[in-house]
C-alpha cells in the first residue's frame, strides 16, 4: 500500500469502527461513451471502461479530478444539495458513502479473445467521498503526512512533534 494512502485509509478506519456512521458505498465505475473508448471485464465483472494514465510522480497517478466524476461522488455520499437526475437521486442515502472506481492502463490493452484483460496490465485508481455526517469536529477531515527538510531521518512528523 504507498504510504500516500495512509492518512486516507486512517480516517475510513476510524469511522468504520464508529456505530451508525456509513452503512455502505455507492461504488461508480464511470463509462467512456467516445467511439474510441476501450472496453474490457476484470476477473469476470464488467464491462469497464479502460482509462489511459500516466504516473506522474514515480509510481503514483494523479487524481481522479474530472468534474464530472467529483460531482457524481459528492451528490449519493449527501456532500452536496445540487439535486442531480433521477438515476442518481435513487442512490442518495444520509449514511452512505461514495467510491469512484477507474481502472487505468498505461499502454495499449490487450484484450484477450473473452473480452477480459489481464489485471496485471491496470492499476485501480480510485476517489472517495464520505457522508458529511463523518465530520466531527475533534476530527481532523484531512490529514497530511510530511517531510520535515530539518529532520533528514524522520519522514512522518507527528502533530505532537511540531508543538514541542
Amino acid at each position: 500500500m504507498p504510504a500516500q494512502f495512509s492518512p486516507h485509509l486512517e480516517f475510513l478506519l476510524d469511522v468504520g469502527r464508529e456505530e451508525g456512521s456509513i452503512d455502505d458505498w455507492c461504488v461508480i465505475a464511470p463509462m467512456q461513451m467516445s467511439a474510441r473508448r476501450n472496453e474490457a471485464r476484470i476477473l469476470g465483472h464488467g464491462p469497464f471502461s479502460l482509462a489511459r494514465g500516466t504516473r506522474r510522480r514515480g509510481p503514483l497517478f494523479g487524481a481522479i479530478r474530472d468534474p464530472k466524476h467529483v460531482a457524481a461522488a459528492r451528490r449519493p455520499a449527501g456532500a452536496t444539495d445540487l439535486i442531480g437526475n433521477a438515476t442518481v437521486e435513487q442512490y442518495v442515502r444520509p449514511r452512505r458513502g461514495a467510491l469512484v472506481l477507474c481502472p487505468v492502463v498505461e499502454s495499449e490493452p490487450r484484450i484477450l479473445s473473452d473480452g477480459s484483460v489481464d489485471p496485471r496490465d491496470l492499476v485501480m485508481v480510485f476517489a472517495f467521498v464520505a457522508p458529511p455526517l463523518t465530520a466531527r469536529g475533534d476530527r481532523a477531515l484531512v490529514r497530511f503526512r510530511a517531510i520535515d527538510s530539518t529532520r533528514a531521518e524522520a519522514a512522518i512528523i507527528d502533530r505532537d512533534d511540531v508543538r514541542a
